[in-house]
């Protein structure tokens, strides 16, 4: 999003992340963003939205396959894909797709959506957000794991189907969402991925979610304070956080200049 939605700036922070050594790389999601909408941002409180119809904003599925395709070992995250108003079929056909081509490289973030103007856009009801998004990550497995593939639902009625070639593995579904809701829905899968919360809340999350889910966290790399962002990952990590995803809001060399430093200062310790 922002000064990162061109081609040559995703493939050249996807690779110069892939050579420091970073985990992953991740991409936010917005299919649409209305002029007119409802500024109720969950994760803000006061309900403030980063952004308006006016910003950039590459489509997360697309710019996911461009950056899967030019490197080679890093992995691919969403933080996270809306999937109540995406077909689950299409979307299931997609994931597994990414998955095998990439070798095996996707972490499937993703969340029930709150932006009930891109649901109406669409044609998808706002308020079955939870159950669509239960049954589509259910159709996802399915297509991600046997061929021919079935399965029958509420909302997916998907008859015996080829869904030829299947990856090795499906992608690990990491359940974004700050709830109590998002918290038992990650418990049924393979992670919890947190937006800007504290080392208490994480605490909380690992003593709610079974051993086997990993705990992700997506919070801000200051430019300016990078040894303070650092003790803060060092904070999430020994309250129980497994993953960081690190948000910079800056431009391009900046970022870049930003990511090269906490490398060199802190990858080492982490790893």
């Amino acid at each position: 999003m922002g000064p990162f939605a061109a081609g040559p700036a995703l493939v050249h922070l996807a690779l110069v992340a892939e050579d420091l050594g970073y985990h992953s790389v991740w991409f936010s999601d917005h299919v649409v963003v209305p002029v007119a909408f409802e500024a109720r941002d969950p994760f803000d409180p006061a309900g403030r939205v980063p952004v308006n119809h006016a910003f950039r904003l590459v489509d997360a599925q697309t710019a996911m396959w461009f950056v899967g395709a030019a490197t080679s070992r890093i992995r691919i995250g969403s933080t996270v894909l809306v999937v109540p108003y995406r077909h689950p079929v299409v979307l299931g056909a997609q994931v597994a797709a990414l998955q095998f081509l990439s070798g095996g490289r996707l972490i499937l973030g993703v969340g029930a959506g709150w932006m009930k103007e891109e649901f109406d856009i669409v044609g998808v009801p706002h308020e079955e957000r939870g159950p669509r998004l239960d049954e589509a990550l259910d159709v996802i497995r399915v297509m991600c794991t046997t061929s021919p593939a079935e399965f029958h639902g509420s909302f997916v009625d998907l008859p015996p189907s080829g869904t030829l070639p299947l990856p090795d593995r499906p992608p690990e579904i990491w359940v974004g969402g700050n709830t109590s809701v998002a918290l038992r829905r990650a418990a049924r899968h393979d992670g919890w991925h947190g937006f800007q919360v504290s080392p208490d809340e994480v605490r909380d999350a690992r003593h709610r979610l079974p051993d086997r889910v990993r705990v992700s966290v997506r919070t801000r790399l200051d430019p300016d304070d990078v040894a303070h962002s650092a003790a803060h990952v060092d904070a999430l990590r020994e309250a129980g956080a497994d993953h960081v995803v690190l948000d910079v809001w800056a431009d391009l060399e900046t970022t870049e200049a930003t990511w090269r430093r906490f490398a060199a200062d802190h990858l080492p310790a982490l790893a």
